[in-house]
């Protein structure tokens, strides 16, 4: 009896794709009339998928093993695949996808304040959607106007003490936010900045919780980072062919979240407490 690896079929179809179907076929499991009289397994995806999982997925697909391709070999393939699905999601379906508050504390004589990166404890923005401060510690956030340093009409630190607090404003910059006017009392957690996070880089000891994508598509990282292997292993043929599929998943990934973003259904995401 033939068992057929969970990482060989496609959870989406009642049977297998059309991908899975021709990857059947050239090992003479699957034929033109259907399976053969072989008796086979036919599992479906995990919803789910740790970090680890992702990678034995992705040698399964790609007929390797651990010692022809490890572990530190993989794991640049499965974070530069993550990224990709991660930015696909912000730029087709919804930048509010990955939305996020980050807390700054404001400096009384400071207006320049860095915008968050990527530490072992704060996840960082690749766009900003909004700033709130709080100018003195028992007030209200007041929402801040966005302004471009060439529609001013006067030099830019002038602003810095004669706006009024009634009518705040912020620039954003490259690493940098400037506010005017400039905060005149610290206040913990006195700025609140909304944004887009950035993706984090995975480890292969991570959990599912921590690939931040919807559940139901953590096994398009196997088929991205499968077109890696084969083009690492000189395989150019199989990893176009490998790449071409990813692209196609990718695309009906953000095609059905933007359905569902729009219609009744809700989203599976993990749990994210941990980036907090």
């Amino acid at each position: 009896m033939i068992r057929i690896p969970e990482a060989f079929l496609d959870y989406q179809s009642p049977l297998v794709s059309r991908g899975w179907s021709d990857f059947l076929l050239q090992r003479g499991i699957y034929g033109p009339l259907g399976f053969s009289s072989l008796a086979l397994v036919i599992p479906i995806f995990p919803k789910s998928m740790n970090v680890q999982s992702i990678a034995d997925l992705a040698r399964s697909l790609s007929v390797v093993d651990a010692v022809q391709v490890p572990d530190d070999t993989l794991l640049p393939f499965v974070n530069i695949v993550y990224a990709d699905l991660w930015s696909t999601i912000v730029r087709e379906v919804n930048e509010d996808f990955f939305f996020h508050t980050w807390y700054i504390n404001t400096i009384g004589g400071t207006n320049a304040y860095s915008l968050p990166v990527e530490t072992g404890t704060t996840v960082g923005m690749v766009a900003g959607l909004g700033v709130s401060v709080k100018y003195r510690p028992t007030g209200e956030y007041v929402r801040l106007r966005q302004s471009r340093v060439s529609s001013l009409d006067r030099d830019l630190d002038s602003y810095t003490v004669s706006q009024s607090e009634a009518d705040p404003f912020f620039i954003l910059g490259d690493t940098h936010i400037l506010v005017f006017p400039e905060p005149t009392e610290s206040v913990i957690g006195g700025m609140k900045l909304y944004g887009v996070r950035a993706s984090t880089a995975l480890v292969m000891t991570d959990s599912e919780s921590s690939v931040a994508i919807p559940r139901e598509y953590h096994h398009l990282i196997a088929l991205g980072v499968r077109a890696y292997i084969h083009e690492s292993r000189g395989n150019l043929s199989e990893s176009e062919s490998a790449r071409a599929h990813y692209e196609r998943e990718k695309e009906r990934m953000a095609r059905h979240l933007s359905e569902r973003m729009l219609g009744t259904e809700t989203s599976t995401m993990p749990d994210l407490s941990h980036l907090s």
